[in-house]
């Protein structure tokens, strides 16, 4: 059995590394750069970081380059201001914050994306009636340039929001070699069992950007295991869909579905 990741090259090294009696083949599709403003949104969010009342890290990712500025730019952990509350999308990026930054987490929803983060954030800090006097909590959005959702819109309906994005790496196609692209389509031709991951939409995109000139209909021994509902969609809404079965995790986890469907 082979478990193919398209996940950025640093991420799939993590994956390999924690499930070592898995067979992979990585095929990374994506990586990450410093976003377009050279981290100046972020610089300022941290010089003025007093003036908010929570941060919202969207990602492990998200939080590493945002600490990574705060010593980049001379300051340390203890020079954020002691109200400022802390919420993640997930565990992995809530132990990053409590086991390596030794902060406290306020927030972690029960399902590791940003429409369960918005929901139920939204039913335990929001007011359905709040007076339009109060004034709104300020919110340091940390997440990936580029990304087109409704997350902060979701945030700001409300009118008890205010939130500031503040731009933490950014994300780009890969450029594998064409000796991985002619591995990819051997290992896909066997007649192994294989299981082709992916981790966003935009990874999926991306892989079908890739891949032009590979027949998928040949992998009749593929599954595609999927990050979450969006990536679902996203895989969906092609003719791509067609030629497999698709095993989406239930707690957008990579280690929880490893765990459930393929250590069983």
């Amino acid at each position: 059995m082979k478990i193919i990741t398209t996940r950025a090259k640093e991420d799939s090294q993590q994956l390999i590394e924690k499930f070592a009696e898995l067979d992979f083949f990585s095929f990374p599709v994506i990586e990450f750069v410093n976003p377009s403003d050279d981290f100046q949104t972020i610089d300022v969010s941290i010089r003025n970081n007093q003036h908010y009342h929570w941060i919202f890290f969207l990602s492990k990712r998200a939080a590493e380059s945002f600490f990574d500025r705060l010593h980049e730019i001379g300051g340390q952990f203890f020079h954020l201001h002691p109200g400022l509350k802390i919420a993640c999308v997930g565990e992995k990026t809530a132990d990053y914050i409590r086991d390596e930054v030794a902060f406290p987490v306020d927030f972690v929803p029960t399902s590791f994306n940003s429409d369960s983060f918005t929901t139920e954030f939204l039913e335990k800090h929001s007011f359905k009636d709040s007076p339009a006097s109060i004034s709104k909590t300020k919110v340091i959005l940390v997440r990936a340039e580029g990304i087109e959702d409704d997350f902060i819109v979701n945030f700001e309906n409300t009118n008890q929001f205010e939130i500031d994005l503040a731009l933490a790496y950014k994300s780009q196609i890969a450029k594998p070699e064409q000796e991985q692209i002619s591995e990819l389509q051997d290992l896909l031709r066997s007649a192994e069992q294989s299981f082709l991951s992916f981790a966003s939409s935009q990874s999926f995109r991306n892989f079908l950007e890739l891949t032009k000139g590979i027949d998928f209909s040949m992998a009749q021994n593929t599954k595609i295991l999927s990050i979450g509902p969006k990536t679902t969609k996203t895989i969906n809404d092609t003719d791509f869909a067609n030629n497999f079965e698709i095993i989406e995790s239930e707690t957008s986890s990579f280690d929880a579905l490893f765990e459930k469907v393929l250590l069983k």
